[in-house]
């Protein structure tokens, strides 16, 4: 996947005024080291694997490769450089779907007004009492992707949400009075990582991207959702390692 990703980079780079058909240079953000380095040495293989099959056929490709290390403050760092090195193009994974996406609050500032929340499908309430570890893990789950993205602590919160209408209670606070608490309290910017899904389906596309947002707008909020992992290859690289550990144990 990354390998096509290059080389249709570098295809569109060529398209560029003043791109030239003899040289293209494209930057390549990458977990080298790191947690992330085993996947990352396979995406790094594809594109030394796509800059071989280009100079093949007459493109002369140079890759300027940063090393995120798996956390997005220096992938951001990397940005930076590689638009100082003017790459006409840039490819390069997620390393990590959740906390790269929350990140991108520093690119449009929303370190200093926006507030991140976390969210998962709901729950009745009596699984607490069977001992059920649903929310602790989903709670622990987004300290840590707010803490790997850099939030302080009052920049985030957990909320759950597609609540079905059973008659009995169920785990909260729902997405929808989390909004109207964070508008109470003077929030204007909200963005939504729903650590508990990895794919766009009902809860995501309607529940969030309809209802929350619509609940925003009447509240005069600024709301955005991160993307979902959905086939992100480094997400299904990371399922396939994972699968590799747990047969060879």
């Amino acid at each position: 996947m990354t390998k096509k990703l290059l080389q249709l980079a570098a295809a569109i780079a060529l398209t560029l005024p003043g791109a030239g058909r003899a040289q293209v240079k494209i930057g390549f953000i990458n977990s080298i080291t790191g947690p992330e380095a085993p996947i990352g040495e396979n995406l790094t293989n594809g594109v030394d694997m796509a800059v071989e099959d280009l100079k093949k056929k007459g493109v002369n490709v140079t890759v300027v490769k940063q090393d995120d290390t798996g956390k997005p403050q220096i992938a951001m760092s990397s940005l930076e450089t590689l638009e100082g090195e003017q790459v006409a193009a840039l490819v390069g994974p997620y390393t990590s779907a959740n906390a790269n996406a929350v990140a991108k609050l520093a690119e449009h500032g929303w370190q200093e007004d926006g507030h991140v929340v976390f969210t998962a499908h709901s729950l009745p309430e009596r699984i607490l009492a069977d001992g059920d570890p649903y929310r602790d893990q989903l709670l622990e789950t987004a300290r840590l992707a707010a803490s790997r993205a850099g939030l302080p602590d009052d920049r985030w919160s957990f909320a759950f949400q597609s609540e079905s209408p059973t008659g009995e209670p169920w785990l909260g606070p729902d997405i929808l009075a989390r909004l109207d608490d964070l508008h109470a309290a003077g929030v204007r910017r909200v963005l939504v990582a729903p650590v508990g899904f990895v794919a766009d389906h009902l809860e995501i596309l309607w529940d969030l991207d309809v209802e929350a947002r619509q609940r925003a707008g009447e509240l005069g909020l600024e709301l955005d959702r991160i993307v979902s992992m959905n086939d992100d290859p480094a997400f299904v690289l990371a399922l396939a390692d994972l699968v590799r550990k747990e047969l060879a144990a």
